[in-house]
């Protein structure tokens, strides 16, 4: 059976689900609205959810932990633009690429690589989802996001790498030694 979490590690994916959550509607749904292509919004909005993301699954070192941290994403984002149209399709979107960013992790051994590398598989990853997902419901935004496709995911995989590196980073140098750290992991 899988990893059991504690009250207190649920507690922190759905804390670190939301705060992406939040952060994504503000600065996601503000490009988005400028420019009225699909998936646009990741260009401010990568960088610190996947910043936040690896901040959370240091701080709940499990497998399973990057793919509860995006699926409650996924579900607080239903009637949202955030990760694709509204709809519940976003749920199993954003379930695969936290599930994605556990395996990743999981054969890199948890190294800080690992995190990097998996951050610039899954920040691509989304766009393509999204794309993916507007051509097989046929919903409005293939046509405008078709030729922004190529250089949005490569501007995502630069985003997710460096947003994973500067968590990381926060990880390492600001919260390790901290307290509660060591209490969540009671």
């Amino acid at each position: 059976m899988g990893p059991n979490f504690s009250v207190r590690e649920l507690a922190v994916c759905a804390l670190f689900g939301a705060m992406i959550f939040a952060e994504g509607l503000i600065l996601g749904t503000a490009v988005i609205s400028l420019t009225g292509i699909p998936a646009t919004g990741s260009l401010l909005n990568m960088f610190f959810a996947l910043m936040l993301i690896v901040i959370g699954i240091k701080l709940v070192p499990k497998f399973g932990a990057a793919t509860l941290i995006t699926a409650i994403l996924g579900v607080l984002s239903i009637p949202t633009v955030i990760n694709g149209p509204p709809g519940v399709q976003k749920v199993l979107i954003t379930f695969l690429l936290g599930f994605l960013f556990d395996v990743i992790v999981y054969l890199g051994s948890r190294s800080n690589k690992s995190h990097i590398v998996a951050a610039s598989v899954g920040a691509p990853g989304l766009i393509l989802m999204v794309y993916v997902e507007l051509l097989v419901l046929g919903l409005p935004g293939l046509a405008q996001l078709q030729p922004v496709l190529v250089p949005l995911m490569l501007a995502n995989l630069v985003l997710g790498a460096a947003g994973a590196y500067t968590g990381l980073w926060v990880y390492e140098k600001k919260l390790k030694s901290r307290a509660f750290v060591s209490r969540i992991r009671c």
